[in-house]
């Protein structure tokens, strides 16, 4: 099985919305997204890949590179409202890529939770789970 790194960012984005469907409004990498007005919560989804190695040395077309990276889900509840709402929304998140294997062979693991606390009128919380995938060339 192989994905090419955006192959991987859509397979990722993809399960996380038919998951998390209309819990909240989310926030994209590089899509247009105005949290200003909102007085409800939010997340903000984000895909980094970090780094990568050969795992199979041949001719082009069946070299095997192992790419790695991370994604966050950032957790944002309004201020005032206690930390339990958030916990909540947080380990839904968390949920969506614990001990899962997407199409393509893409898997994730050491999925964790990191508490932010308040900023303005956010209350913060941080999801994050490692991921590794094979890319054929």
């Amino acid at each position: 099985m192989s994905l090419t790194p955006d192959q991987a960012d859509k397979a990722i984005q993809s399960a996380f919305v038919a998951i998390w469907g209309t819990t909240t409004p989310v926030a994209f990498d590089n899509k247009p997204f105005d949290a200003e007005g909102l007085n409800v919560p939010w997340v903000r989804l984000n895909v980094q890949f970090t780094t990568g190695s050969i795992s199979a040395l041949g001719q082009v077309g069946g070299r095997c590179f192992r790419n790695e990276g991370l994604v966050f889900v950032q957790v944002f509840t309004p201020v005032g409202g206690g930390k339990s709402a958030n916990t909540v929304l947080a380990t839904t998140a968390r949920n969506v890529f614990r001990g899962v294997q997407l199409a393509g062979g893409l898997w994730f693991r050491n999925e964790r939770i990191t508490h932010v606390g308040p900023d303005g009128k956010w209350y913060q919380q941080n999801v994050s789970a490692e991921f590794i995938f094979d890319e054929v060339e």
